[in-house]
């Protein structure tokens, strides 16, 4: 393991975040090459000329500094809730870093004897170190718990991401899981859904193994019970004859050299492009990428901004939400309210009333049984409202008293206080039905006009027995 960080985010984040590789951050990769750049970012690029099977870039990457021994970096992590007592809660980010494979085992395992044959010439290098790399975990969910029993890598307990050394793995036939390209690759919190590793199918070669006996490769029992396993002979029998006759470097022959002539089978077009991929041509992809880095990083930080945003969105829209909710609990009370109080108000007219000649005009003609809806009472003894059988509205009286002229057995009180007044237009609240529900709004008027009609039945009839008991007829 390489490092490991934490650090603790204030901005809450349960949406789930989809695993990513991404480039280094701009310092992990030069923008030139020379004596003074970091040997760590040339380790990379070792890595990546690697892995893309380019053997002049390889050279010249060693030529500049890097270790042959170079191993790929891979980084991942994860983001943690954080629960908190008050306050919004925030997010604790949490990083590892370990080594992957080696710039040998990737030329190994691609059957690259050239690439293989560069790096075993440099006096670095280390043949009989041995070779292993550590797979990202995944999560649904990452916790606490399940980071600090992970740290993000998968567990492998029978060590089949490992090899006593290159030439055990060179002779190892069967798939192994890898890690993705790259000379530091990042992961972001990781899920199952995620390509994490790339399987591939490892075929021994004659060539890269007779390459590594010839530059120091120790043969152990292991090295020769997976000679022993495999299908071809040929293996088995060179390693027999190197234990009798070490195997050394082509006699009579110099040192390979980077610049040597391209491998036989190799095309022009293939060589043309060996050629152009060279160190300045990486330095200019780096480049690239350090750009489309900080454009990624940039848009990151935006994405963040606006989640910040949304979630004080979502908390100001919950706020109205309650208060609107609480506001239509207060408006559904009040119209009830209005409702019976505009409801006591409708009054059945027991007397006929009939505004005298050269009074106000805006008193009504009232009808025994016909139903008013009082909208404003006086000191005088006059209200204001509205007739609800005849629609008309104005003044009338609410109070008589009994006279002595049979013509006019009822006095009505004199309108003073409420001469001038000028009421506002109100909306009539309908009677409710008997059963106390209110009528549809097809039968209110029915049911105000069969109300009135029964009142004026009950009136007139208490009517014709009054004024035959005083001796007027109606």
């Amino acid at each position: 393991m390489l490092t490991r960080r934490s650090s603790v985010v204030g901005i809450s984040d349960t949406s789930p975040s989809r695993a990513h590789l991404t480039v280094p951050e701009p310092s992990l990769r030069p923008n030139t090459l020379g004596s003074n750049s970091d040997p760590s970012d040339l380790n990379a690029m070792l890595i990546d000329a690697v892995e893309t099977g380019n053997r002049v870039a390889c050279g010249r990457v060693l030529g500049e500094g890097a270790d042959p021994n170079a191993r790929k970096k891979v980084t991942v992590n994860v983001r943690l809730p954080i629960r908190r007592l008050w306050g919004e809660g925030g997010v604790q980010i949490e990083s590892d870093t370990r080594f992957g494979e080696s710039a040998l085992c990737i030329a190994i395992r691609d059957g690259r004897e050239d690439i293989v044959r560069v790096l075993l010439q440099n006096d670095e290098i280390e043949p009989n170190a041995p070779i292993e790399w550590r797979i990202v975990d995944s999560a649904v969910k990452w916790t606490r718990e399940l980071w600090d029993a992970k740290k993000g890598w998968a567990a492998d307990p029978d060590r089949k991401l490992r090899f006593e050394s290159a030439l055990d793995f060179a002779l190892f036939s069967g798939s192994r899981p890898f890690n993705p390209r790259g000379g530091h690759i990042f992961f972001d919190n990781p899920q199952p859904t995620d390509v994490l590793s790339d399987v591939r199918s490892l075929t021994p070669s004659i060539g890269v193994v007779t390459l590594l006996l010839q530059h120091g490769a120790h043969v152990s029992e292991k090295s020769v019970d997976a000679a022993s396993s495999l299908s071809d002979p040929a293996f088995l029998d060179l390693l027999r004859r190197h234990l009798q006759d070490p195997l050394k470097p082509t006699a009579g022959r110099r040192p390979v050299s980077v610049y040597d002539p391209p491998p036989p089978g190799m095309t022009k077009a293939e060589e043309s492009v060996e050629s152009a991929l060279s160190a300045d041509h990486f330095t200019e992809l780096y480049s690239k990428i350090n750009s489309l880095q900080r454009a990624v990083k940039d848009k990151e930080n935006r994405i963040a901004e606006l989640e910040s945003e949304r979630r004080i969105r979502n908390t100001q829209v919950a706020e109205l939400e309650g208060k609107v909710t609480g506001l239509s609990s207060v408006i559904d009370q009040l119209k009830k309210q209005m409702s019976a109080e505009e409801e006591g108000r409708v009054r059945t007219v027991t007397l006929p009333f009939d505004p005298q000649p050269g009074s106000s005009a805006n008193e009504i003609r009232l009808v025994a049984g016909d139903l008013i809806l009082v909208r404003r009472q006086f000191s005088d003894g006059w209200a204001y409202g509205h007739n609800l059988v005849t629609a008309m509205e104005g003044f009338f009286p609410l109070e008589s008293s009994p006279s002595d002229d049979p013509k006019e057995p009822f006095i009505f009180p004199t309108r003073v206080a409420s001469r001038d007044v000028r009421m506002p237009t109100l909306s009539i609240v309908p009677p409710q039905s008997p059963d106390g529900s209110a009528p549809s709004n097809g039968g209110i008027v029915g049911a105000v006009l069969k109300r009135a009609q029964s009142a004026r039945a009950r009136v007139r009839k208490a009517s014709v027995t009054t004024a035959a008991a005083a001796g007027v007829t109606a």
